[in-house]
């Protein structure tokens, strides 16, 4: 069946209604708006996840709000996201491991210094003499 002019005025001031908020929709458009909702939530998911690990490049719309986030975060005008806070500690912990080994390093040279110097070993350079 075609629906009259009439109805079809009717549908349409409903819709216009319904997306100003002026008018409840009915239940069948709620139900179709969720589902809608559901697959839109679903796709959006499936991109994030896709970006996450490098096979979907982000949009505009999310390079820009990342590096508004980044730029909010390094004036401290926003909170970091646990994985930001969580990379932060893990750099802090590899850069006071490689300090830890570099003053062990320093360390152990100085005490072989003194060990070979106890043996008898002098501290000046061996200068070869050229071969003539």
């Amino acid at each position: 069946m075609n629906p009259t002019p009439d109805e079809k005025a009717s549908e349409e001031a409903h819709k216009v209604g319904v997306q100003a908020g002026v008018v409840e929709p009915t239940m069948g458009e709620k139900v179709k708006g969720t589902m809608e909702n559901v697959g839109e939530k679903a796709k959006e998911k499936a991109h994030q996840a896709g970006v996450k690990l490098g096979v979907t490049e982000p949009t505009m719309g999310e390079k820009v709000s990342d590096a508004a986030h980044k730029a909010g975060v390094k004036m401290g005008v926003a909170e970091p996201t646990t994985g930001e806070k969580i990379k932060g500690t893990m750099d802090n912990i590899g850069e006071m491991t490689k300090e830890k080994a570099r003053i062990e390093t320093k360390e152990e040279a100085r005490i072989r210094a003194q060990q070979l110097g106890a043996m008898g070993v002098e501290d000046t350079p061996v200068v070869q003499q050229p071969l003539e």
